[in-house]
């Protein structure tokens, strides 16, 4: 009881320089919040959601676990036999192509690119609605996200990679043969700073838990399968998903923007002996990605290859971006 008391009266004295206007002035300190509940109460957290009462001099840092989608139809307590259904929800896994190199060969170069994309991450964010940031394992430069929907995780990678681009990198970085710029005959900018996969699919998650810092953590077959797609199927520069996703967003795109073009464009894929075959359905795909998994053993840095997908024609300014960014493995 004297220690619990006693942390009490530090967590005061926390909170009492935090709040007031001259910790805020002088950088302040960071502090992590939590709601505590008994079993019966649980639900209370629901209830209450993301709101704390406090003054307008605090400023929010991290999204609060309420933000993620699928939260509030989750249980807070885990259920080793759920009858529960949870609502589909749009996974992103992203990292840094060549990052086993980078980390290899200066950590300090490998926080610094971390920082980086963390920060493009944060501000990216703040122009989707709906979108968190689950997990950065910046040792790793890999980043899992969260979307309440495909729609918004697409829009959400596609402005994230272009924003890469432009990016602040250190001159350090931007020296290294695998970040250097790299323009198409045309003089467009195609790379610059490190290379960033992703991987995305859409699906019904079997759990939504807090983790060890409050932060809503995923567990399912389709977040697996978002992961395995990053890891097996994407290039750096890449967004991987299966066709129904890439479908139904295009499909949204069009609504707005009635494009002159279909998938039909980019349903082939070329085999290494140089020959195509018609597009293989979406079951296949996360085949396709399961094999590569295991042909990598692992490995995720492998050399880009030059037998990509092929690309579409003669649409709008929406889908173009779509269709150079939304990679179809087929």
């Amino acid at each position: 009881r004297d220690a619990a008391l006693a942390a009490l009266r530090s967590a005061a004295k926390v909170l009492a320089a935090a709040g007031g206007k001259e910790g805020a002035a002088a950088g302040g300190q960071k502090l992590r919040l939590y709601q505590i509940l008994p079993p019966t109460l649980v639900e209370r957290a629901k209830l209450f959601g993301n709101r704390l009462r406090l003054g307008p001099d605090w400023v929010l840092t991290d999204q609060p676990y309420f933000s993620a989608p699928g939260t509030l139809a989750a249980p807070l307590l885990h259920s080793p036999n759920p009858s529960f259904a949870l609502p589909n929800v749009t996974m992103v896994f992203a990292s840094v192509e060549g990052k086993k190199a980078l980390v290899a060969r200066s950590r300090k170069d490998a926080m610094m690119v971390h920082k980086v994309i963390a920060g493009v991450m944060a501000d990216t964010l703040q122009q989707v609605h709906g979108g968190y940031l689950c997990r950065l394992q910046d040792g790793d430069l890999k980043y899992m996200l969260a979307f309440p929907h495909p729609l918004a995780a697409v829009v959400w990678c596609l402005v994230t990679q272009e924003a890469l681009l432009h990016a602040d990198w250190p001159e350090e970085v931007l020296r290294q043969d695998a970040f250097a710029e790299e323009r198409s005959l045309g003089g467009e900018l195609l790379f610059r700073g490190p290379r960033l996969k992703m991987g995305m699919c859409d699906g019904p998650p079997k759990s939504i838990l807090p983790d060890h810092i409050g932060r809503a953590d995923y567990h399912g077959s389709s977040i697996n399968q978002a992961a395995r797609f990053m890891d097996a199927a994407a290039h750096g520069g890449q967004i991987v998903c299966e066709e129904s996703v890439a479908e139904a967003v295009l499909a949204q795109f069009r609504a707005h923007e009635p494009p002159a073009m279909t998938l039909q464009h980019v349903k082939h894929r070329k085999l290494s002996d140089g020959h195509t075959r018609p597009a293989s359905s979406a079951s296949e795909v996360s085949q396709a990605a399961s094999d590569a998994s295991d042909a990598t053993d692992g490995h995720d840095d492998a050399p880009v290859r030059s037998d990509g997908v092929g690309g579409g024609v003669g649409c709008g300014a929406a889908d173009a971006a779509a269709v150079r960014n939304v990679v179809l493995l087929q």
